[in-house]
């Protein structure tokens, strides 16, 4: 938390009053949960729910415009092998929605997967097994668009993603990444 609070400290002495938070951190260390592990856990968890965390109480009683968090798909449908990434992510939508409970500002995204920009750009084979599960990727000019909507409308919590409906619909429930089952 200090790298953030010493952040916070600078915005507050040499800017204008902070008008929102976008949160878009993101770790993966994919395997099955027999492979998780607590330090496999928190490599996960870290970025994406103590970050959050960390701006929540940093923000706490400052009049925010808005409040975003990049959750993705993984936390309301799953992913096989991204237990730690689901929860993690699961713990942003609980978040926003708290948020919103207590009269804050407060969206959560659950987004699908960028096909041109992050993870899947230096991992062509994880994108290829994506689509082969009927994910399509999408790409960040049109995320973009749909994030300034979405900030307009105000949702506390919406998934955005492409797909394959119908080829998702028809794969049968698997155990995990290939490269976990040997």
């Amino acid at each position: 938390p200090e790298p953030a609070a010493r952040m916070m400290a600078r915005i507050h002495a040499e800017m204008p009053p902070l008008r929102g938070v976008i949160h878009a951190a993101g770790v993966l260390d994919d395997g099955i949960l027999l492979q998780q592990t607590a330090e496999r856990i928190h490599t996960t968890f870290a970025p994406k729910a103590a970050g959050a965390w960390n701006l929540h109480c940093l923000t706490d009683g400052q009049a925010l415009d808005f409040f975003v968090l990049f959750s993705s798909v993984t936390a309301p449908f799953g992913s096989p092998g991204q237990a730690n990434y689901a929860a993690a992510n699961a713990y942003l939508d609980a978040l926003a929605h708290q948020r919103r409970r207590l009269g804050l500002s407060g969206l959560v995204v659950n987004w699908g997967p960028l096909g041109d920009a992050g993870y899947l750009t230096t991992h062509p084979q994880v994108l290829a097994q994506l689509q082969s599960q009927g994910h399509l990727p999408m790409r960040v000019g049109d995320c973009l668009e749909v994030l300034g909507r979405l900030m307009v409308l105000n949702p506390v919590q919406v998934a955005v993603a492409l797909g394959d409906w119908e080829r998702r619909a028809s794969l049968p429930q698997q155990g995990g990444p290939a490269r976990d089952r040997q």
